[in-house]
């Protein structure tokens, strides 16, 4: 829910503008709808496969999609970004984050 409220505010702040920049506009819609349906998406993955497993396809996609960056610098921030929180939560704080369902 509160995702969907940042969503909404933020395309009612970024629809304020005059009508000549109308595509635009459109545009940032189409953008914060694709945010919002890639969010929920990352949700449902996050239980069934797991935080590492759907943070590195959300990361990658994001990186490629907004980012705009080639696949090989894509492939190796989301690997190390995975990496980095594997160490920091499984080895450091001994917190288990979720496994999903495949596990």
């Amino acid at each position: 829910m509160a995702v969907a409220a940042l969503a909404g505010g933020s395309l009612f702040f970024s629809t304020r503008r005059s009508a000549s920049t109308l595509t635009n506009v459109d545009q940032q819609v189409g953008n914060a709808l694709t945010a919002l349906a890639a969010i929920a998406a990352y949700c449902i993955a996050l239980r069934t496969v797991g935080y590492y497993a759907s943070t590195f396809v959300a990361m990658l996609l994001y990186l490629r999609a907004f980012a705009r960056f080639k696949w090989t610098r894509s492939v190796l921030m989301a690997a190390l970004f995975c990496g980095a929180m594997y160490a920091m939560f499984e080895l450091g704080f001994r917190i288990r984050l979720p496994r999903g369902l495949l596990s």
